[in-house]
């Protein structure tokens, strides 16, 4: 669905299943998230994913090498579903494959669902968060131009976790537009 010189971000096939499994069970990629993700819960996951589809035309993109044709992740936008001062909100997301790190994939991604966003579904305003000690995320989220806004506590990770307190980061058509 959308390309760039070194990635296919496409929808999601069966055969996606297996590897997004495999990476959501795994400590380093999920340290940042409150827990590790069973096979059952990365299916229910897939059809999440699936029926923001459905409902809005546009969601997270299945991220493909296209040098060797693997699956490595994800890359796309979802609106986001619990209560905080800044939703309803559209926010940008990605989770790779540990051995895809370190490459530029999620700059380079997220830079294309970014233009998609502001281009194609002409989008004002895109959000993104993560767990405030999630430095890499936050390198990215600055490397694309984005704007720290402040802190809030997820609703989602439990008190006490040190991953309940988030970062969020904005970014708007007139920013996007004058990093370019």
């Amino acid at each position: 669905m959308l390309e760039t010189s070194r990635l296919l971000l496409r929808k999601w096939k069966p055969d996606d299943l297996e590897p997004f499994s495999r990476m959501n069970s795994h400590p380093s990629v999920m340290r940042f998230f409150p827990k590790l993700l069973n096979k059952s819960e990365t299916e229910k996951l897939i059809l999440k994913i699936d029926e923001h589809w459905e409902k809005f035309g546009f969601g997270l993109f299945a991220l493909e090498e296209k040098f060797s044709g693997k699956f490595f992740g994800f890359t796309g936008l979802m609106y986001t579903n619990f209560r905080s001062f800044f939703t309803p909100a559209l926010e940008i997301g990605w989770r790779l494959d540990q051995n895809f790190w370190g490459k530029g994939f999620a700059k380079e991604a997220a830079a294309e669902v970014l233009r998609f966003g502001f281009e194609n579904i002409q989008i004002k305003k895109i959000v993104s968060f993560t767990s405030r000690i999630n430095h890499p995320s936050r390198g990215v989220m600055n490397s694309l131009g984005f704007h720290y806004s402040g802190e809030f506590e997820h609703p989602r990770v439990k008190l006490g976790s040190s991953l309940r307190t988030h970062v969020l980061y904005r970014i708007d058509f007139e920013d996007w537009k004058n990093k370019k």
